[in-house]
C-alpha cells in the first residue's frame, strides 16, 4: 500500500502513463488534484499535462509547511544570531510609550514596499487612524539584547458586539532598537502570519504618531496619560446608524502626518456635474 501510495506522488512518465487502465488514470489525476471526467484518450493526455507542466499541489502544499516553520523559527532570530524569546512567554511588559524606539513613516514603507513587497499594505493606515488600535505594550528583552518587543490589539475591519465570536487581534512587533527596524512581526489573524496584514500595519502607525509626538513634545509628563488614554479607549464595537447627510468622507494619504483630508460633498460641486 505505501509503495502504491508513493508510486501515485511521483510524476509517471508518457510511457508509463499510455499503461495505466482508466480507473488507474483518474486516480493519478485525482491525486494531483485535476479533472477526471472524459474518455480514456482525453485523460491520457490530461495525465501527461500533469507531468510536463509540473502540476504537484501536495508537494507545493509540503513546501509551503517547511518555510511556514522555517520562517517561524527565523522571527525569533536576531541578524547576530541571538536567540529571542517568544512575546507571549514574557512578563512585565511596560506601558511607558516613551520606551520603544523611533519609528517614522519611512519605516513603514520601507517595510512593506521594500521588504514585503507589499505597497498596498499602506492603506492600513485607517484602522489606526480610526481608532481600531489599543492597549499598546513595550517589552525590552534585555538590558543587553539589541531588539525589542512591542505589541498591542487591533479591532477587526467589522467589528460586531459579540467580543467572544469576535475578538480583536493579538499583534506584535520585534523592532531594532537603535534603528527602528522591522525584524519580524505578527498577528494571530488569518493572514497574520505573512507578516504583512492591515493590523500589523495599525500599529506601525500608531508607533510612527507616538514618534511624532515625542519629537514636538506632545509627550511630555503633563499631556502623557492624556495620549495614553487614548490607546485605552479604542472606537466603539457597535455604533450607531447615521444617514448619509450626516457623514463625513475622507481619503487617508500616506504622508508623513496621520491626519486625514476631509472632503465633503457640497451642494455647489453636485451641481457641476449636472
Amino acid at each position: 500500500m505505501a509503495s502504491d501510495e508513493k508510486d501515485k506522488d511521483r510524476y509517471l512518465s508518457d510511457i508509463e502513463i499510455d499503461k495505466l487502465s482508466v480507473v488507474q488514470l483518474k486516480d493519478y489525476l485525482r491525486f494531483h488534484n485535476q479533472y477526471v471526467s472524459g474518455n480514456n484518450n482525453e485523460l491520457v493526455l490530461r495525465a501527461k499535462g500533469v507531468q510536463k507542466l509540473g502540476f504537484n499541489d501536495r508537494q507545493v502544499h509540503r513546501n509551503a509547511e517547511v518555510n511556514y516553520e522555517k520562517r517561524k523559527t527565523e522571527k525569533l532570530v536576531t541578524p547576530l544570531g541571538e536567540k529571542l524569546p517568544h512575546p507571549d512567554v514574557l512578563n512585565t511588559w511596560s506601558i511607558d510609550l516613551m520606551d520603544f524606539p523611533t519609528f517614522t513613516d519611512s519605516d513603514i514603507y520601507n517595510y512593506f514596499v521594500l521588504k514585503m513587497n507589499t505597497k498596498k499594505q499602506l492603506r492600513s493606515k485607517v484602522y489606526y487612524v480610526d481608532r481600531h488600535v489599543h492597549s499598546i505594550l513595550y517589552h525590552e528583552i534585555s538590558d543587553k539584547c539589541e531588539h525589542c518587543f512591542v505589541k498591542c490589539k487591533v479591532l477587526p475591519s467589522l467589528p460586531s458586539a459579540n467580543v467572544k465570536e469576535n475578538p480583536d487581534h493579538s499583534v506584535w512587533l520585534c523592532l531594532s532598537k537603535v534603528t527602528g527596524q522591522v525584524h519580524s512581526a505578527e498577528c494571530n489573524c488569518t493572514a497574520g502570519s505573512g507578516e504583512a496584514c492591515n493590523h500589523i500595519g495599525a500599529l506601525m502607525y500608531a508607533l510612527s504618531d507616538l514618534t511624532a509626538k515625542k519629537k514636538d513634545g506632545t509627550l511630555a509628563s503633563t499631556s502623557k496619560k492624556c495620549v495614553w488614554d487614548r490607546f485605552n479607549n479604542p472606537r466603539k464595537r457597535k455604533l450607531t446608524p447615521k444617514k448619509s447627510s450626516e457623514l463625513t468622507f475622507r481619503k487617508h494619504t500616506f504622508e508623513s502626518k496621520l491626519e486625514p483630508v476631509e472632503k465633503k460633498t457640497t451642494e455647489k460641486n453636485f451641481l457641476q456635474f449636472l
